[in-house]
């Protein structure tokens, strides 16, 4: 600890740096999953609220199965992102989001109908991208060992 901060004078700069330990070599690959993870959720929010009538076509062919893949792929960002904390504990808001825009998307200005079916295809595709995430993690850990 610093002398000013001993001193209680913790505004003071100090000259200890910061962080001067190794930087971790996964470092790069969380601040690229958080980057990937902040644009899936604009470009979802962005194709979940288009107006029913402008609405892009389906990519995979069934709507159940797009919301699944969607939220698979915040789970697995999300994982990524973070990996410090527990899957229930980034699974909570990302299931949070999917309930909100099945709200949102019950509003007139958006024009569609929400469903409790794309809510929880929703929830499966979470469940899906965190079994996927942790068990590459759990196979690259048993590698290096």
């Amino acid at each position: 600890m610093s002398k000013e901060v001993m001193e209680g004078r913790s505004w003071v700069m100090s000259a200890e740096p910061r962080n001067s330990g190794p930087r971790r070599p996964d470092a790069g690959l969380r601040w690229g999953s958080r980057i990937l993870l902040a644009t899936l959720l604009v470009v979802i929010t962005d194709i979940a609220l288009q107006p029913g009538f402008t609405r892009p076509a389906s990519i995979l062919g069934w709507d159940k199965l797009e919301h699944a893949a969607a939220f698979a792929a915040l789970a697995v960002f999300a994982r990524g992102s973070f990996p410090q904390l527990p899957s229930w504990l980034l699974a909570l808001p990302l299931a949070g989001y999917g309930l909100w825009i099945e709200y949102a998307q019950a509003s007139t200005a958006v024009g569609r109908t929400p469903s409790v079916a794309d809510w929880v295809a929703d929830l499966i595709g979470l469940v899906l991208g965190f079994g996927a995430a942790i068990t590459v993690r759990t196979i690259l850990e048993q590698q290096r060992h």
